[in-house]
């Protein structure tokens, strides 16, 4: 499945603009964006798509815990990129980039 939705046109930004929804909607979208990002190939485009470390940030700590755990584990499925972990710690993230530290693994 997740093959078809990186071949589909623009899926990605779509599913991340429901980010910014109905709490409905964004708990349906975080959730189909963490099973989408164990797929190689479209983790590298959730990152790319503006705005989207800056939602999921937010929704992190959210008062709905499901929604919570999953803008968490997304973003840790995220932190594989340099980059991505720059956007976090810019939405005051920290996690990611303390752990980059601590480890000595300096961002490039």
């Amino acid at each position: 499945m997740q093959e078809r939705v990186a071949d589909v046109d623009n899926a990605i930004e779509s599913i991340v603009r429901s980010l910014g929804r109905r709490i409905g909607e964004r708990k349906l979208a975080v959730a189909l964006l963490l099973e989408l990002s164990k797929c190689n190939l479209l983790r590298d485009g959730i990152g790319k798509v503006q705005g989207c470390i800056l939602l999921l940030v937010t929704m992190a700590s959210s008062d709905d815990s499901q929604a919570a755990t999953d803008a968490q584990e997304l973003l840790e499925n995220l932190s594989f990129s340099d980059q991505n972990i720059i956007l976090m710690t810019k939405a005051n993230y920290f996690r990611h980039f303390l752990q980059r530290i601590s480890t000595g693994d300096f961002l490039a």
